[in-house]
């Protein structure tokens, strides 16, 4: 099953970086269908991930060490260059922001490796506060395609966020 995985990863990774090429300066459409795929992999791919860690199948390193693969890759195609060509500002700068929550997710994942937990939650919190409402504007202003298991998680995670704080 791991080895499954791993070949999932793979392939979503290789289709994503060459269908849109990291390099390609992109428009409005083509970049909110970058990240509308984006998003919906990565969801997808730590669901999957969850679900082999909770089944013991992998243990706390290769959880980890696989998650952080997911984000790194898809990190490469939110270069300055591939957005370059977006007219929407707007967009551009909702589009930064999901680049900006993921790299906050990356630092907390470099936290959990190291076993700091009360940063990997600090990072992970702030992730959240600025990828919430990126994707949502996405979402509700740009019709973006997300899944809608992936929106619902969202929306039940922000009113526990909202509670709790």
């Amino acid at each position: 099953m791991k080895k499954a995985f791993v070949m999932i990863v793979f392939i979503l990774t290789t289709i994503s970086l060459f269908g849109f090429n990291s390099h390609k300066k992109l428009n409005d459409e083509e970049a909110l269908n970058m990240v509308s795929n984006n998003l919906n992999n990565r969801y997808h791919l730590i669901n999957e991930l969850d679900n082999d860690y909770n089944k013991g199948k992998i243990n706390d390193k290769e959880f980890y060490n696989q998650e952080m693969s997911i984000y790194e890759n898809e990190m490469k195609s939110y270069s300055e260059k591939s957005l370059k060509n977006i007219k929407d500002d707007n967009l551009k700068s909702t589009i930064v922001q999901v680049s900006q929550g993921l790299e906050f997710q990356i630092k907390s994942t470099e936290f959990a490796m190291k076993g700091d937990y009360e940063q990997t939650m600090l990072y992970h919190e702030e992730a959240f506060k600025i990828c919430y409402p990126a994707i949502i504007k996405l979402k509700n202003n740009y019709n973006a395609t997300l899944a809608d298991e992936y929106i619902n998680n969202l929306e039940e995670t922000m009113k526990i966020y909202n509670k709790n704080k």
